[in-house]
């Protein structure tokens, strides 16, 4: 974030009579450049910003955390070599010689040299309408009515200034609110609110809707650890296949998990920031095609594609791992790796008799592999909610 600190923007916003709500900004396409560039970060990364810019204060993304803290702490011996974990915990971007030459790049590499009057992904002088859950069209004379924007009689404009403080700020409410700019603008201490979030995966509704090719993805195995009594999670287990897929989620640009998720994450603003590419409203304000085709592709870094095998893009057949040897790890339901060992099961720290656990298989193909993905982003018992529940009919207790 070199220098990122003196770069402001100016936007114009327009806020309800009663001055609690963001009906909808304008800004320039300099600004909706950084905006888009959330989607081109790697999930890894983006805990690393965030623990970066908020220190103790980090928030905390589903089971993305402990994840990554997992891949930290695992020794060194478990993994191929020094270089396959470093590159685990500071996943590139496909995207990082594009976001250099943002006005302000988030992205923690160096900036170079920038063109002032050309956008980087959008035509930066391009006057954009950026609503409160962040869906962005060009201003038109039409904007604002299809758009569907109301409470505009009595409105108040204000001129805002955002830096990087405030970019931060919106980033983090764009994953966790409905209204990020009300959030961020207004100042507004909201109270999280409760989601229902349906992991079963069905691209088939999702609402940008596409034809994928068929894919031969092999299925892994995971053997999970169930409480008889409750049908509550313990842990599970796995060899590395299945390890190497849980830490290459860290991997995935936002971008990608909105395209493998088809526009469908349940984290509003970034669903409405990867719909936006879609929008043909937008076609003529992006910078070529082939950029716009770019985000909405949003692969991993080419060095990866190569080098290292995950599940859920169409990668060519590689011998790449990240881990070595037939080993087994064992993988808690907010994705906390460790080593396995069967001791640790029965001396367990809620004192559950050996007599009142069960152990059974699970198979994970690609559509399992998506609905743990999902889990993965927005709940803090990733197994449990996108793998473990759509087999066994329980109400698990988790918290409120």
């Amino acid at each position: 974030m070199s220098g990122a600190e003196e770069v402001k923007f100016s936007l114009k916003v327009m806020i309800n009579k009663e001055k609690t709500k963001v009906l909808f900004a304008e800004s320039d396409g300099y600004f909706v450049d950084v905006l888009l560039s959330f989607l081109t970060l790697p999930l890894g990364r983006i805990v690393k910003l965030f623990e970066k810019h908020y220190g103790a204060e980090t928030p905390i993304i589903g089971c993305l955390n402990t994840l990554c803290n997992s891949i930290v702490n695992l020794d060194s011996l478990y993994f191929r070599t020094e270089n396959a974990k470093q590159i685990l915990i500071n996943p590139i971007s496909s995207f990082d010689a594009d976001c250099k030459r943002l006005k302000l790049n988030i992205s923690d590499s160096e900036p170079c040299e920038i063109d002032r009057d050309s956008g980087v992904f959008t035509i930066g002088t391009t006057t954009f309408i950026i609503t409160d859950d962040l869906q962005i069209v060009p201003k038109l004379d039409q904007t604002v009515s299809i758009l569907n924007i109301t409470e505009t009689q009595g409105a108040e404009s204000l001129n805002v200034t955002f830096g990087l403080s405030e970019i931060m700020d919106l980033f983090t409410a764009s994953i966790f609110s409905d209204t990020p700019l009300s959030d961020v603008i207004l100042g507004e201490k909201r109270e999280a609110k409760s989601v229902k979030v349906e992991y079963e995966c069905d691209i088939s509704q999702a609402k940008n809707k596409r034809k994928e090719p068929e894919e031969i993805v092999e299925e892994m195995t995971l053997r999970v650890i169930v409480q008889k009594s409750t049908k509550k999670f313990l842990c599970a287990r796995g060899y590395n296949n299945v390890i190497d897929f849980l830490i290459s989620l860290v991997f995935i640009p936002l971008g990608g998990v909105e395209r493998l998720l088809a526009g469908n994450t349940c984290l509003k603003g970034i669903d409405n920031l990867y719909l936006s590419l879609s929008d043909p409203r937008n076609n003529n304000y992006f910078k070529s095609p082939d950029i716009k085709k770019k985000l909405i592709q949003s692969n991993l870094a080419n060095a990866y594609v190569y080098e290292h095998h995950t599940l859920f893009l169409d990668f060519p057949n590689s011998l790449g791992k990240f881990l070595k040897g037939p080993g087994m790890l064992s993988v808690a339901d907010d994705l906390t790796i460790q080593p396995f060992y069967m001791s640790s099961v029965i001396c367990n720290e809620h004192g559950i008799s050996m007599f009142d656990m069960e152990e059974f298989e699970l198979k994970i193909g690609k559509k399992e592999a998506l609905n743990i993905l999902k889990a993965s982003l927005t709940s803090k018992f990733a197994l449990t909610n996108g793998l473990l529940n759509p087999f066994i009919n329980v109400n698990v207790l988790m918290e409120t």
